[in-house]
């Protein structure tokens, strides 16, 4: 009986204890990180802290019940940035660490920097400043798991606030507000300040001497919190949600405005000016309440219930507060996110952040700590109003809230997280008189417009980008048209005008990038614009390398495939298609598969621009730099190679061009360098600059050789004229209609594809520095071998002229062929469709049918000649 009493009791035991396990969880610890609070709260937010390590919360989630220990955490160490950049921007650089790391496993947020890293375009600050990426990367998307019933309790603007792009990242968990608190006197108690503004305030004196407001500037935003109140009472029309409201802050009223409030600020001081903006939360409060130093102390609504709480134990006289003149106040509510890289189970944290947002929750921590909740207050909420919270649902139903992110938000404005940890600085050394208004203004100005877009700079952008490119535009497009118009020329032929072409393309695609580059400002513009450049870089180098490469087959005679035979540009144009092909087509699938996007460059303090970046960036840098050199190197081993000959046809500019394309990127930084003081003039000469120099290596590629032949058109095409011809048709040397193999680099042959010579239709020629030679022809058909002592053999079946008039050399003004000496024609004709030339040179002019000499040096020489 006892064995079985003991086994049905144990086994009851076993069953309660696996039931068990399945409602009640081992333990676990959520770790939350927040920001330091205020010294007026921080005795309340430790207790809080306390209470909670001492005591678990059930939180009910898929897997059952778990009691779960809450315990938040803050920086005690983190400095008072006290307007400055740089401390600000320290703190922001230990939160985010903390982000990206699975320390903690929430994290809770003021609205201002909830989001505050996504504006529009993205914005090089966040990247090269506070060296992190975009926090909210690192969030739990909640949108799917949280239904809106479950937020019903939480006010619609704050409920709206935790969105972004559509998506739920974040939860109200506090609310909070600007309060003015002062002592219950006769000169402070009559003060209406729902209708009184913050200078009518300053006016009445009511400091008696001291100090009018008692505000903690050195802590973060009270400084620009105050600022944009103080412009809602003067500009009772200023905030709207058109982002018209802006224009008070660089246009015409804007020295008016800036003048205003710091003459407001010096005169609410009543002590040394730089003492009075480095004050602390403590300093302000006591100043006002201890040592009797101010008349008001601005602090928030969460220090209500710490400040009775110190006023009574003081026995001080009551304390009044009020929301801010006209009732316009900055709000500022704080946010609970979900850490991607927490290691615990992701619905207990979805469940424990809905729980500590909870109806319930708020209340306990308004009870413990005073802190505000996120309720709809316009509907029904006796449970909290009832309580000694009474006075702050009056203000919260009668405030006119500020959402100062808001303020500064517009189409293509900068991150509000750069705007927080830069403006309150400048706006310190302004009322210190470090900084002018023309300065606050212009960096005001940078917040909302890019350097482009600023009003001020439409000149600059007419002038130093507009113009010039349609300038350059214009003259790279006339220079195409003529190369085409001279392709047969023999000044441009050997050039190969198919490169040359794609060459201009090239550079004017390059001269037009700071025009293209304007209109980024997408991320399908951003895009657009990789692929342009990634064109633009192809036709600018790649085509010089081959037209150099041609020139030296040619004049080294190098070559044994098609090239060789036929010296034409199929093979390389080939070449050059499939590369053009497989970049251009790498670019495009960098942008399908891969994050190319649109970036801010600069900051608020000088100007903004935009460019893209993409995810292989320096990656891709290395990749074009090799392709730079590796042209750059080839090229100028060609041109070194070519001798004398880079001399005569200038092969070396294409060297030279680009070399100086590759170091133009860094004189185009020391102009801007030299410039620094002025942005927008550094910014808008190197633009013209770029533009200038794409423009000159056009001209510099063939602008001589254009020139000439426009004021020569007589020579546009005289190939004809030339004892050696040049087929230009079917890119084969050709004399009197017959084709030629150029081959070996020391022997060449020229074999006749036609006739035969017949010795009874050949003539011989001898000439001295002066020849008069005649020729007779009796048969238009026949063909003649003419012999250079230089060893030379020439089979043609035609007459290279078809009538006088074509002849270029009818004059002793026409010197041939580099000679000294002077060609005399004197046709005589038995055949009017046949026609003779010969020429004269000082050293030799004899042509025989006797000798086969297999020496190319002749050869080459009359191809330069043929070629000038």
């Amino acid at each position: 009986m006892n064995f079985t009493f003991n086994f049905i009791f144990i086994g009851f035991i076993n069953i309660f204890i696996l039931l068990s396990n399945k409602v009640y969880a081992e333990n676990v610890t959520i770790n939350i990180l927040m920001g330091k609070p205020d010294a007026l709260n921080e005795a309340k937010w430790n207790n809080y802290i306390t209470y909670l390590d001492q005591n678990d919360i059930l939180v009910n989630s898929k897997t059952g019940a778990n009691n779960v220990k809450i315990h938040f955490s803050y920086d005690t160490k983190e400095p008072i940035p006290n307007n400055s950049k740089e401390k600000y921007v320290e703190v922001m650089k230990n939160m985010l660490k903390s982000i990206g790391s699975d320390s903690y496993d929430m994290f809770i947020f003021d609205e201002k920097f909830l989001y505050s890293d996504a504006p529009n375009i993205q914005s090089e600050f966040i990247r090269s400043t506070i060296e992190s990426n975009l926090p909210q990367g690192n969030f739990v998307d909640l949108t799917s798991d949280i239904s809106k019933e479950d937020l019903s309790h939480h006010s619609e603007d704050l409920l709206n606030k935790s969105y972004l792009n559509g998506h739920l990242y974040a939860l109200p968990f506090e609310l909070d507000f600007d309060l003015l608190y002062y002592p219950n006197n006769i000169n402070l108690s009559k003060l209406d300040l729902e209708t009184l503004s913050w200078e009518e305030i300053i006016d009445k004196n009511i400091g008696n001497g001291k100090s009018t407001l008692s505000v903690a500037f050195g802590e973060k935003d009270e400084l620009l919190d105050l600022f944009i109140e103080y412009t809602e009472t003067k500009y009772d029309n200023f905030y709207n949600n058109e982002n018209v409201h802006f224009d008070l802050f660089y246009g015409e009223k804007s020295t008016e405005l800036f003048n205003s409030f710091k003459e407001f600020i010096k005169k609410s001081s009543g002590k040394d000016i730089k003492e009075y903006l480095s004050t602390t939360y403590i300093d302000a409060y006591n100043s006002v309440f201890s040592k009797n130093e101010g008349a008001i102390f601005k602090g928030k609504a969460s220090n209500y219930n710490s400040i009775a709480q110190l006023n009574n134990a003081n026995q001080a006289v009551s304390i009044l507060a009020s929301l801010p003149p006209k009732n316009y106040d900055v709000t500022n509510a704080k946010f609970i996110v979900i850490n991607k890289k927490s290691k615990i189970d992701k619905n207990l944290l979805i469940e424990t952040a809905k729980t500590l947002t909870s109806r319930e929750m708020q209340l306990q921590r308004s009870e413990m700590i005073g802190s505000i909740p996120t309720f709809n207050f316009k509907s029904n909420n006796e449970d909290y109003c009832k309580t000694n919270s009474s006075e702050i649902c009056e203000f919260i139903k009668k405030i006119k809230p500020v959402d100062i992110k808001k303020v500064f938000d517009s189409r293509e404005s900068t991150s509000f997280m750069e705007v927080r940890s830069t403006v309150p600085e400048v706006l310190l050394k302004f009322i210190l008189d470090e900084y002018n208004v023309k300065y606050v203004t212009n960096v005001f100005s940078n917040i909302k417009f890019l350097i482009l877009d600023k009003p001020e700079n439409w000149g600059y952008l007419v002038f130093g980008t507009y113009l010039p490119f349609v300038l350059s535009f214009a003259f790279i497009s006339t220079m195409m048209y003529y190369t085409y118009k001279f392709r047969n020329s023999p000044h441009i032929k050997y050039l190969s005008p198919g490169f040359c072409i794609i060459i201009l393309v090239g550079l004017v695609m390059n001269s037009s990038i700071p025009f293209v580059h304007t209109f980024i400002k997408n991320n399908a513009l951003a895009q657009f614009n990789y692929v342009y450049d990634t064109i633009n870089t192809i036709l600018f180098f790649l085509p010089m390398l081959f037209v150099t490469y041609r020139i030296y087959s040619i004049y080294n005679n190098t070559t044994n495939y098609n090239l060789g035979e036929k010296l034409n540009n199929k093979s390389l144009y080939t070449l050059f298609g499939i590369i053009f092909t497989i970049w251009t087509g790498y670019s495009i699938l960098v942008c399908i598969f891969t994050d190319v996007y649109v970036e801010v460059g600069g900051d608020i303090l000088d100007c903004r621009r935009t460019y893209y970046n993409f995810v292989f960036d320096n990656e891709e840098r290395i990749i074009y730099r090799i392709y730079y050199i590796l042209c750059i190197v080839l090229t100028c081993i060609m041109v070194a190679r070519l001798g004398i000959v880079k001399k005569r046809y200038g092969e070396f500019k294409f060297a030279y061009m680009m070399i100086f394309a590759l170091i133009f990127e860094h004189i185009n930084a020391f102009v801007v360098f030299l410039l620094e003081d002025d942005s927008t003039l550094s910014f808008f000469g190197s633009n013209l600059l770029l533009t200038l120099v794409y423009t000159s290596f056009a001209y510099t590629l063939l602008g001589n050789k254009l020139i000439y032949l426009i004021r020569h058109p007589e020579e546009a095409n005289t190939t004809r004229n030339k004892i050696t011809c040049y087929d230009f048709s079917s890119d084969t040397f050709q004399y009197v209609g017959n084709s030629y193999t150029f081959k070996g680099s020391n022997n060449s042959k020229f074999n006749s594809d036609k006739s035969r010579t017949n010795k009874s239709q050949l003539s011989s020629f001898n000439g001295d520095t002066n020849s008069g030679i005649n020729m007779s022809y009796n048969n238009p058909n026949s063909s003649a071998t003419y012999k250079n002592s230089n060893s030379s053999m020439y089979n043609a079946n035609n007459s290279i002229f078809n009538n006088l008039s074509n002849s270029i050399y009818n004059n002793q003004s026409n010197a041939i062929y580099n000679g000294q000496g002077i060609s005399l024609m004197n046709k005589n004709y038995e055949n009017p469709n046949v026609t003779t030339s010969m020429f004269g040179n000082r050293q030799n002019n004899l042509f025989n049918n006797n000798s086969e000499q297999k020496d190319s040096d002749f050869y080459r020489s009359q191809l330069i000649n043929n070629l000038k």
